[in-house]
C-alpha cells in the first residue's frame, strides 16, 4: 500500500516544507505569544499534507478532539482522504525507520506508536 499512496499522490502541488515538523521542533514563547520553528535539517520541496500528517503523527494527536478540531478548521481546504493517507505513509515510513537507527532499541516506543498509528489507518483505506 506504500508504494501506491506515493504514486497515487506523486503530483501534488509542491512547498516549502519542513519535513521532520514535530512538538519538539516548535518553540512557543508564552511571554510574546510567537511560535518558532527550529531544525531545519530536511528542509526542502514536499506536498504540505506531508508536514500536516508528520505533526499530527509524531504529536500522537489521530482521532484525538484536536485532530477533530483541526479537521473542522480546514475541512474545505484539505482533503481528508489524501491527509490520512499521508498519516499511513508518515507512520509506515517511521516504522520502517526505527529497525534501521543505531538506537534501535532506544526507539521501540517510538515503533510501537507508528505502528499503531500504521494499522489503523490501514484498516480504513482498505475498506
Amino acid at each position: 500500500m506504500y508504494y501506491h499512496l506515493l504514486e497515487k499522490n506523486k503530483n501534488l502541488p509542491l512547498v516549502l516544507s519542513h519535513n521532520d515538523l514535530s512538538p519538539w521542533n516548535i518553540i512557543y514563547n508564552d511571554e510574546k505569544n510567537e511560535i518558532h520553528f527550529i531544525d531545519f535539517e530536511w528542509i526542502r520541496l514536499n506536498n504540505i499534507y506531508f508536514d500536516i500528517a508528520t505533526f499530527i503523527h509524531q504529536a500522537d494527536l489521530y482521532e484525538t478532539d484536536e485532530y477533530y478540531y483541526f479537521i473542522n478548521q480546514f475541512e474545505e481546504k484539505i482533503n481528508l482522504q489524501t491527509l490520512e493517507e499521508f498519516l499511513y505513509i508518515g507512520a509506515f515510513f517511521t516504522y520502517q525507520w526505527t529497525f534501521s537507527s543505531d538506537s534501535y532499541k532506544d526507539t521501540s516506543g517510538f515503533r510501537n506508536i507508528a505502528y499503531n498509528l500504521m494499522m489503523k489507518i490501514y484498516k480504513k483505506l482498505k475498506k
